[in-house]
């Protein structure tokens, strides 16, 4: 192979691996600015009765969420809407307090959440449920930003399993800090 010959092959070669991990990079997807995770009161939930869960929500570091009560009526607010059925209802969603934020472009502060935010609801088990799993599900609502701009608002849809057990059956209390009368 002449020096040219051996130089066009490199430089193809060069463009082909360049082009490789740019489809590469741009086929990577961004990690999720908020995850989930269901935190249960109990192991089961016996039949007939009213019971406490909540979900535990991570967001990214560097970003925030509105509050559910932003404050500025232009702001859109987080919401988390819970599908319950007939056998197993779930009452609304009950947010912590947010936190003051003061983004560079807004006249005030507005209530955001970041880190890890408990969002709290009940469980009712119809006394005629059937017993074993069940699955419930949600969909949260958000509006993501850092201290530069917001992304576009999102919804991120909850997949809640459970297990639902016969009345009176004994179960095993989980996560008594979080759940403490």
């Amino acid at each position: 192979m002449t020096g040219r010959a051996s130089r066009r092959a490199w430089a193809a070669g060069a463009a082909l691996v360049a082009a490789m991990l740019w489809a590469g990079l741009a086929l990577a997807e961004e990690p999720p600015v908020i995850t989930y995770k269901v935190v249960h009161s109990a192991n089961a939930y016996p039949q007939g009765g009213v019971y406490p869960l909540a979900l535990e929500l991570t967001v990214a570091p560097g970003f925030h969420i509105n509050s559910d009560k932003p404050d500025e009526p232009d702001l859109y607010p987080t919401s988390l809407i819970l599908n319950g059925t007939a056998a197993c209802a779930l009452s609304p969603a009950v947010f912590p307090q947010g936190h003051a934020y003061k983004a560079p472009w807004l006249a005030k502060p507005v209530q955001v959440f970041d880190g890890k935010v408990l969002v709290r609801f009940d469980l009712t088990v119809d006394k005629k449920a059937n017993a074993g799993e069940h699955l419930l599900s949600g969909r949260l609502n958000f509006q993501a930003c850092d201290d530069s701009s917001c992304l576009m608002p999102e919804n991120l849809e909850i997949s809640m399993p459970l297990k639902v057990a016969p009345a009176g059956q004994t179960v095993e209390k989980l996560n008594p800090a979080i759940f403490k009368k």
